[in-house]
């Protein structure tokens, strides 16, 4: 079995400096080019990409995107307490949980050797309800959120 790692690191301005995420996908792939992914945290990500191989060591991939968040998952980032508020100005806020946000995504995948590889991946997000509604969205922000990044994966086999 493969295994692929992933650690989240968000730099928020809203009172949290450096938090870590730490979680993990499951990929389930059902038909050739179909692959189904989800991130377990307090966050649920869940994601439909169509996968196609370009060359044999380059692959594409993309499609839609929908994150599911409980109030705790979105407390911390999108709600305001009453010591924020009188420190920012903006009203107190309670972050409700449900769907925090639906959107797309792509993610150009290059292997280099039979455990290493690279990739970059780009995503829009459209933030709903619980988190678009949020102070800090609606007086200082936007609820369209892009998001990129670059990475390198190491991959092993876990034998029993």
């Amino acid at each position: 079995m493969l295994a692929d790692a992933c650690q989240h690191f968000l730099i928020e301005s809203a009172g949290v400096e450096l938090f870590l995420i730490a979680g993990g996908p499951a990929t389930r792939v059902p038909f050739g080019h179909l692959r189904r992914r989800q991130e377990i945290e307090q966050l649920d990500i869940l994601t439909g990409d169509i996968v196609v191989p370009a060359t044999p060591l380059l692959t594409l991939s993309g499609g839609p995107r929908l994150s599911l968040a409980t109030n705790g998952a979105l407390q911390p980032y999108f709600g305001i307490d009453v010591s924020q508020s009188l420190a920012s100005g903006l009203p107190v806020y309670e972050a409700k949980g449900g769907v925090k946000s639906y959107g797309a995504g792509a993610k150009a995948r290059y292997q280099w050797t039979p455990v290493w590889a690279t990739h970059a991946f780009i995503e829009y997000e459209r933030l709903t309800a619980g988190a678009a509604n949020s102070p800090l969205v609606v007086q200082r922000g936007s609820p369209n959120q892009t998001t990129f990044g670059l990475g390198a994966t190491y991959s092993f086999d876990i034998q029993w």
